[in-house]
């Protein structure tokens, strides 16, 4: 977590005073100074990182790397475990949404590393509809194929979050996408072949959450060409959604009568 530099003026003394704080980024740091010591910043200055070690310029040397001396200590370990892992470099989108979501990284970042702590993250209590979100985006990339053209760039996207409103209180949905081991199985679901020319296995698509969320985008593209972009600018996918997904009490309620019928 970086550290900062804080001076600033006692809340309710007037006094000045300078302490040292973890934190985020400055606006966290703001806030805990305020928070914890009354003291309203009014200067913020973040510490340097360190600089590179000289153990690990001379790993990344003798693994062809040449720009190990640029590097700070942090950044150099990011690019060592995935060079000798054999990891992708992250993409950007999931380097934005890591910092949406406080998660401390740079960008050297490998894919699997980056992904696992999303995962890691997104398992804490209070964050099932990102959680949701997230796992429903990454089958979405790969229902996608990879297309990059396509209008839903993001979890954030309504027709994912409307869909994540739809899946987020279906306890069983829930309970499949919390079995799957790691964040690295969400990069793409099931075998694939990688940038090398490999076969690699993502997660699994027989779980019973793929199931559900797969249907729901099946059941979307009936109704929008999300997979066959350009798409018009003056489609709305949002207002057709609520039709398409009712509210979570209606589905419990319609899944309880298909439960009662079925006995």
């Amino acid at each position: 977590m970086p550290v900062y530099n804080v001076v600033g003026i006692r809340e309710k003394s007037g006094r000045a005073m300078k302490k040292i704080y973890r934190g985020f980024d400055e606006t966290e740091v703001r806030a805990l100074a305020l928070h914890r010591d009354g003291l309203i910043a009014k200067w913020i200055e973040q510490h340097p990182y360190k600089p590179a070690t000289d153990a690990q310029k001379q790993r990344l040397a003798q693994l062809g790397c040449s720009s190990g001396s640029e590097l700070n200590v942090k950044e150099a370990g990011d690019l060592l475990r995935a060079i000798l892992s054999g990891d992708q470099p992250a993409d950007k989108q999931s380097l934005v949404y890591a910092r949406q979501l406080r998660i401390e990284t740079t960008t050297y970042v490998g894919q699997k590393q980056l992904y696992d702590a999303l995962f890691r993250q997104l398992l804490h209590p209070g964050n099932e509809q990102h959680l949701v979100a997230w796992f429903i985006f990454r089958v979405y990339r790969t229902l996608a194929a990879g297309d990059q053209r396509s209008i839903i760039c993001g979890p954030e996207h309504a027709v994912i979050q409307r869909i994540a409103q739809y899946l987020v209180r279906d306890a069983e949905v829930m309970s499949a996408i919390r079995q799957y081991r790691a964040g690295r199985e969400w990069i793409r679901f099931g075998h694939f072949i990688d940038s090398q020319g490999q076969v690699q296995r993502g997660g699994r698509m027989d779980t019973f959450a793929y199931q559900q969320a797969k249907a729901c985008f099946e059941k979307a593209f009936a109704k929008i060409p999300l997979l066959r972009p350009p798409i018009s600018t003056d489609t709305d996918p949002s207002s057709i959604l609520p039709s398409l997904f009712p509210e979570p009490d209606r589905i419990i309620r319609h899944r309880t009568l298909q439960s009662l019928k079925a006995s």
